[in-house]
């Protein structure tokens, strides 16, 4: 069975590494997947979040990335920042079979390189590990295509923010030196999550 033609999702990604099996079914047989009702909540807030996120990068232009648009989406991402478009929401790229969706991709003002800062948007309270593999995957594809990217930004919620006053909603995590001490490993990490993708079974492991 070959690999999915979709391009593989940075959410499939971080299935993978959780469980292979978990992956493989998940893309070739998703009717075994029993997660209605278990996601719908989780997906609104991160669209609540983000939305909020993108009022600390104003008169950006936002990609239209709905499902089954990646082809689509790749394209307008391109065109916009070939136009000169400042900040992008949404942006979406494609590099070795892997998608990115970058939640702000904001160009760098007065920067030598005429980079990029890429900024990631969490629902969560703080800082952990899952986040920075995100932000590293993106700057890996990014990186990749050759897209300077001189800032790595991760934006997650303030415990300080109390309601109704949502001024201060997130507290802003500069994560650059971190995340590229992960890019090194990018794609060997990537390369056991491909290959099994490519077999005609599933892997014969037991459910974690």
């Amino acid at each position: 069975m070959p690999l999915t033609s979709p391009p593989l999702s940075k959410s499939r990604i971080k299935q993978g590494r959780q469980c292979l099996k978990s992956a493989y079914l998940q893309i070739y047989r998703p009717e075994l997947a029993a997660t209605k009702g278990f996601t719908e909540f989780p997906i609104t807030q991160g669209f609540v979040v983000g939305e909020r996120a993108r009022e600390l990068y104003p008169n950006g232009v936002l990609v239209d990335s709905g499902p089954g648009r990646h082809i689509a989406a790749i394209e307008q991402t391109a065109d916009l920042m070939r136009e000169g478009v400042r900040t992008i929401y949404e942006a979406t790229f494609e590099y070795n079979e892997v998608l990115a969706q970058v939640d702000i991709l904001n160009r760098v003002p007065n920067s030598a390189n005429d980079g990029w800062e890429l900024i990631e948007a969490k629902s969560s309270l703080a800082l952990n590990e899952s986040h920075l593999f995100d932000i590293a995957l993106q700057t890996w594809i990014l990186t990749s295509l050759e897209i300077p990217i001189e800032r790595c930004i991760l934006l997650h919620i303030n415990r300080s923010c109390v309601f109704p006053d949502l001024d201060n909603l997130f507290h802003k995590r500069d994560v650059t030196e971190q995340v590229r001490a992960l890019l090194p490993d990018m794609d060997e990490s990537l390369f056991e999550l491909r290959d099994m993708l490519r077999q005609d079974e599933p892997p014969d492991i037991d459910i974690g």
